[in-house]
């Protein structure tokens, strides 16, 4: 039996197994490049290639391991169209639904992609319907992440000691002036900060087969939901197009009192105590609950109304 995963512990897997190999090879074949070159009086007919080749190189292995990624994330996403669009807006490129003509890519496994393909339309599994977990309970708190809090005073306690060898090194002794005064007015409040939030984490949203809540807007039924999905930081507020995008939870209720139809809830993912890949499938086994009685019901993912 095929085990589905969430769209972002598939998308999060081109981190894992994309991205290190070609940027290694990237940093890697630089560096010795330079290096050589400084090292060694290289002529124009040894240098060029070699050059080309140090950035074609990653490029090439990068594209062979992004479509053995597609074949895997094909066969276990548990939302195709959801895959799709995500990883359109989230790598900032279009994902192709076959690799293109000049992807590197074996015949084998173009031909593989195709059947798979072909094969989740014609069983209708194209979306997957997420089974329940009884380890899932009833309700799910999800708030700030006790690991970033912490790194928050380790960074506030760090910073002052380092500066003060820096100066000792400099000058011989410690001298408390305006800059040591700044340091320690800048960075003890973070880490006191840090300090409070690890013991105080925010709640940002709970969830349940109910439905959804925040502390500021209230509880939403999940019949008043019109669309649950995740997308990303560009997209929603028109900034940081081609640079590192963040994941947020978009949910859009439908009017009710205290917001206005067609004004979406938008919640940031990063630093929360569960992952958004544990977030998605959360929802889902809850809208999985929620569902079961429900005259209507609702899926998770950006789909027309």
């Amino acid at each position: 039996m095929v085990k589905y995963y969430p769209v972002s512990y598939v998308l999060n897997k081109v981190k894992t197994r994309v991205i290190p190999v070609p940027l290694l090879l990237f940093c890697t074949g630089s560096g010795g490049f330079i290096y050589w070159a400084d090292q060694k009086d290289l002529s124009l007919f040894i240098g060029v290639p070699v050059f080309i080749l140090t950035w074609t190189l990653p490029f090439i292995v990068g594209s062979y391991l992004y479509n053995k990624w597609r074949i895997w994330a094909y066969e276990r996403v548990d939302d195709l169209f959801e895959l799709i669009r995500r990883a359109d807006s989230g790598f900032g490129s279009k994902l192709r639904v076959v690799p293109g003509k000049w992807a590197v890519i074996a015949a084998k496994d173009r031909a593989k992609i195709n059947r798979i393909l072909i094969e989740r339309v014609r069983q209708k599994s194209v979306v997957v319907d997420t089974e329940d977990d009884a380890a899932v309970p009833e309700e799910t708190i999800v708030q700030g992440s006790k690991q970033y809090y912490l790194g928050l005073v380790a960074f506030g306690i760090l910073v002052i000691p380092f500066f003060a060898y820096i100066r000792y090194e400099k000058a011989g002794r410690f001298v408390m002036d305006a800059a040591a005064w700044f340091t320690i007015a800048i960075f003890v409040p973070v880490a006191l900060y840090g300090c409070f939030k690890y013991f105080n984490p925010v709640v940002k949203f709970t969830l349940s087969a109910m439905g959804f809540s925040t502390p500021k807007k209230g509880f939403f039924p999940w019949n008043v939901i019109r669309k649950i999905y995740i997308d990303y930081d560009h997209l929603l507020e028109g900034v940081h197009s081609g640079q590192h995008k963040e994941e947020y939870l978009v949910v859009s209720p439908a009017a009710v009192p205290g917001v206005a139809e067609g004004v979406s809830i938008e919640i940031r993912l990063k630093n929360n105590n569960f992952p958004p890949a544990e977030i998605e499938r959360r929802i889902k086994i809850y809208l999985t609950r929620y569902n079961k009685n429900a005259m209507a019901k609702l899926t998770f993912g950006k789909k027309a109304v």
